[in-house]
């Protein structure tokens, strides 16, 4: 079992995370609860096929 990338790569996926949720604190969709959790949504996806693309690879369409 490779478990090279582990670490340091869920490190910098959790330090982007934060950086994009602190980003976003102060966007105009503060105040409005459902843009809120669809950028939520939004994000997690994305940080979800980042942090797969970062175990298994490229994504494959």
């Amino acid at each position: 079992m490779r478990a090279s990338f582990t670490q340091r790569q869920l490190q910098d996926y959790i330090r982007r995370a934060r950086e994009r949720r602190a980003s976003d604190a102060g966007g105009p969709a503060r105040g409005n609860e459902y843009d809120r959790r669809r950028a939520d949504a939004r994000r997690f996806r994305e940080g979800l096929d980042e942090l797969i693309g970062a175990v298994f690879g490229p994504k494959h369409h």
